[in-house]
Formats: C-alpha cells, structure tokens, sequence
C-alpha cells in the first residue's frame, strides 16, 4: 500500500511540473506598451482582445501587437507632419481607423500572418515613439506625440461607414489638383465613396511639380523602344495618364511611373537633347484624402468631418 501511494504523489508532482511547462511552450509573439515598446505575451491571450491590432514591422521582420489606438498615433507619426492643422489629423486617424478595419480580416499572409504591415507602399506608414526621437530628438518627438495622441483620443474608435461597410479610405501625400478612382490605378471594381473631386489646395504643396530627366538611352532600353516619340495619350477619370505610346509601343501611366520613378503617374513627356524629361504633378497614387488638401481644408477652417465627407462621398462617421 506504501508503494503504491507513493506512485501516486510522484506521478501528481510530475503532472504539476509539466502541465504549466507544456502550456508556456505554445504560440508567443511581441506586444508593445503605450511607448510601442515590445514584449512577450500569450498569442492567444492577444488574439482575444478586439481592443488590439497584430502589425509586421517591415525593418525589423517582427509581428508586434499593440494597442489599437497607440497603432493609430504611430501612423499618424509615420504619414503627417506634426505640423499639419490638428483637424487634418484627426481626418487623417478617422481614415487611418477606417482603413486598418478593412484589412484585419484579410490578406494577413502578406503580412507573415498579421494584420497590417508598416511598409506604406502597402498598407500604412508607422513610426514607433522611439524610432520618432531618433530620427527628430526627444523633445520635439515628446511635443509631436502629444499632438498625435491628442488627435487620436479626440476622434477614438471613430470610422468611415458606407452602405453599411466599413470604407477602403485610401489616402496620398499631394493630388495634381483632382483625386483618382481606383480603377483607373489599381483596375478592378468601383468604390461609390471614392469618386474624383477637386482638391485645389495642393497647388501650394512642395511636392506638387516636379522633374525626373533620363538619357533618352535609358529610356530606349528600360521601355524596349528605339524611339522616344509620343503618340496617342489616354488620361483617367482625375486627368493622370492612364495610356501613352511612347516610341510606338503603349504603356500604362502607373507602369511608366514605376519605371522611372514618378511621384505620380500624372505626367508629361518631352524631349531636352538625348535627354527624356517627364513634368509631373502630385505625389502619390491620388486616391481617397490627399494629405496636404486637408491640411488646406483645415486651415480655412474645415473641420476633420467636413474633410473626410468632401475626398470621400456619401460616408458617414460612425463608432
């Protein structure tokens, strides 16, 4: 009878070491606190809060969840100026929010699993606190973050709505004066809240004009041309180039801007000795809220309401 009481309490005391060495084996990721700093903690125990947002740092390689709303103030870091009308920011967390919803619960295989990513060629722009003292000093990233935040905590869990849908609100740094509908850049379906509408303000932005100049050598042998001639030209519904034919052969504008490097696809082509310049105008894609038009906006005394219902039609705010 000793012996076998024995067993028993050796077989309950492996059980009691092993059970809780098994259960800290399982799934682990980083979270971050309110300075965006990471740390480890149970993945599902994350994955069971709605309040948190799973996000792939492109530089680092690593999946961190956060705070949802921290997530916000870091793309506000990550894609305005601090120095932007505070009404433009919150029009641009109001849009941030929105477009975050639209990707949670899809396409995480590009994002090694997560929600989103920091690559804002992909998703959004994103600037961790710290990463923001670095690259602005302590003092003016503290001043900064107090801004964003403040946006941020003044507009909290508001977003786009549409027909009862969470809205796709794509946004850019500067239009060539007018917004694009997606189809004209990406091709695919139509949005009805993201329609072309005049955006005036951008006229003044640093990044409205610019210049590219190639040697016509390099456009000859980056377009597989042995002329730089243009032709026929198609323009989309916001006046970018849709279609050009250069040296006989047709290309896409977004093709031609990817190629040589273009703020934007709404360009002209002309011709300098062996050289090929192209005259752009804006920064960006062009669709949904351009950046600096809503900074215009906000400095004539437009609220962040009155932004997002003007670059994106028919959307109500909702939380």
């Amino acid at each position: 009878m000793t012996n076998r009481l024995l067993k028993i309490y050796m077989i309950f005391a492996l059980l009691t070491f092993l059970i809780p060495c098994c259960a800290g084996a399982g799934a682990r990721m980083l979270t971050s606190n309110s300075r965006g700093e990471p740390s480890e903690t149970d993945a599902e125990a994350v994955a069971a809060q709605p309040d948190r947002v799973s996000v792939y740092l492109t530089d680092s390689g690593e999946v961190v969840n956060m705070d949802f709303e921290e997530y916000i103030v870091g793309v506000l870091a990550g894609e305005m100026p601090s120095s932007y009308e505070i009404e433009a920011l919150k029009a641009q967390a109001v849009a941030a929010r929105s477009y975050l919803k639209t990707r949670m619960s899809t396409d995480a295989e590009s994002h090694h699993g997560a929600s989103i990513c920091t690559d804002p060629n992909h998703c959004e722009g994103w600037l961790s606190y710290q990463s923001a003292c670095g690259k602005w000093g302590e003092a003016a990233a503290k001043s900064a973050w107090e801004k964003f935040e403040t946006a941020v905590n003044e507009t909290k869990g508001e977003y786009m709505v549409c027909g009862g849908e969470t809205v796709r609100a794509f946004f850019h740094s500067t239009s060539h004066g007018k917004t694009e509908i997606p189809s004209d850049v990406w091709g695919g379906g139509e949005y009805s809240y993201l329609q072309s509408v005049d955006s005036p303000w951008d006229e003044s932005s640093p990044n409205f004009s610019s210049t590219v100049t190639v040697p016509v050598s390099e456009l000859y042998e980056k377009l597989g041309v042995s002329s730089a001639q243009t032709g026929a030209i198609e323009h989309t519904v916001g006046g970018s180039v849709k279609t050009v034919e250069i040296g006989g052969a047709q290309f896409k504008g977004t093709e031609i801007r990817s190629t040589f490097g273009l703020n934007s696809a709404c360009f002209e082509l002309s011709l300098d000795g062996e050289n090929a310049v192209f005259s752009v105008r804006g920064y960006g894609h062009g669709v949904g809220m351009s950046q600096y038009g809503a900074n215009g906006m906000a400095k004539e005394g437009k609220d962040y309401t009155e932004i997002l219902k003007h670059y994106y039609t028919g959307v109500e705010i909702v939380s």
